[in-house]
């Protein structure tokens, strides 16, 4: 098992471009790497009644708010929540992504003139891009 410190962490998120999709999804595992460093167990359990629990022997074990200091509790996280995102709303990549521009710059609200300069008018420009932004996985668990 290899440890990776917390600067170690914060460095890769702030290297990651978004651009690249595969690069998006290193900065997200990084983050939530991040999130778990910072967590604190809700409680403490004996390895012997996990163990019950996961033979089915028993289904129910104490659980000590502080660790007994017995050398035979393992700790218990609670499960983060995940992010809510309102309705109306996208989750989007901060910077926009080469599909994203390309999808503005085909926009019917682009305008192209001879001189090889442009004329942006904002109509649905900000929809096309929206509609080319990578969709996150859903999360089937």
């Amino acid at each position: 098992m290899t440890t990776i410190t917390r600067e170690r962490l914060k460095q890769i998120y702030a290297e990651c471009e978004e651009r690249d999709p595969a690069i998006f999804e290193i900065r997200e595992l990084v983050r939530i790497a991040l999130v778990a460093c910072d967590a604190r167990p809700e409680g403490y359990i004996h390895l012997k009644a996990l163990n019950d629990m996961r033979d089915r022997s028993s289904l129910l074990g104490r659980v000590w708010v502080d660790d007994t200091g017995s050398g035979d509790c393992v700790p218990l996280y609670a499960v983060p929540p995940a992010p809510v995102i309102p309705d109306g709303y996208a989750l989007v990549p901060v910077k926009p992504t080469d599909e994203m521009i390309a999808a503005a710059m085909n926009c019917e609200d682009v305008l192209f003139n001879s001189d090889e300069s442009f004329c942006v008018q904002f109509g649905n420009i900000y929809e096309a891009m929206l509609a080319a932004a990578p969709k996150p996985e859903a999360n089937n668990e």
